[in-house]
């Protein structure tokens, strides 16, 4: 699942989607669980657990210990047309990324079986391919930041919303973020009801309190007074 799903966000991405929310996630999880689990990837699983057919030395292999004396492996033999001094070619696939460009250039360049005369073209040609992938990459850069790239990913972004979290259809992103606000709203007025109801305590205690001294104070003078007449 983690292949499909790395792979739909790949492409929300590229469609200008920057924060893959959860909404988004629930969103595709039933399309990455029908590509993932699909009958022959739930037959594997089932095979190398050892469920069917019925194995447990494909479980029990895993967790017993090793033994005490192990047998010395044997040494790998140098991989034959390799002489040495000589790199292991980084493979025949042609590179897509200016990093592979430069890795592959690398390689060409410190082949020693290049004739000499033809060392000089060839490191043109390096260049010239370094050079290309890093044009494209820019053009890539300008090109996703284009007005007219931000409008596809604004309109890409509006119709998305209008998509159905589940596959039974019972609610959309719109739903869902309404939904959320409307709690986040619930969650300030909640707030500010008990600061409310806070501040009108604090204000019956002040009352309450100059009341006391009110009273404290013309019990005193009373006291005052009858002392003097007696």
């Amino acid at each position: 699942m983690k292949h499909y799903h790395g792979k739909r966000y790949e492409y929300a991405v590229r469609q200008g989607i920057t924060a893959y929310t959860k909404l988004e996630f629930l969103d595709g999880i039933g399309e990455v669980r029908q590509q993932a689990l699909t009958e022959g990837t739930i037959r594997s699983g089932f095979r190398k657990a050892g469920i069917h057919p019925w194995d447990p030395e494909m479980v029990l292999k895993k967790i017993r210990p090793p033994p005490r004396e192990a047998e010395q492996r044997p040494l790998t033999p140098p991989e034959q047309g390799i002489q040495e001094g000589q790199h292991a070619s980084p493979g025949l696939k042609t590179p897509t990324t200016v990093r592979a460009t430069r890795r592959l250039g690398s390689f060409i360049q410190e082949d020693e079986s290049i004739p000499i005369h033809l060392r000089p073209r060839i490191d043109q040609l390096c260049r010239g391919a370094q050079t290309q992938s890093l044009e494209a990459k820019k053009a890539m850069q300008d090109l996703y930041g284009s007005d007219l790239a931000k409008k596809m990913r604004l309109l890409n972004a509006r119709e998305g919303n209008k998509r159905r979290v589940f596959s039974g259809g019972m609610i959309t992103v719109d739903q869902c973020r309404t939904i959320v606000d409307n709690r986040e709203q619930e969650r300030i007025d909640k707030a500010a009801r008990k600061e409310a109801k806070k501040k009108e305590t604090a204000r019956k205690k002040a009352e309450k309190a100059k009341e006391a001294r009110k009273k404290a104070r013309k019990d005193r003078d009373s006291l005052t007074a009858s002392a003097s007449i007696s």
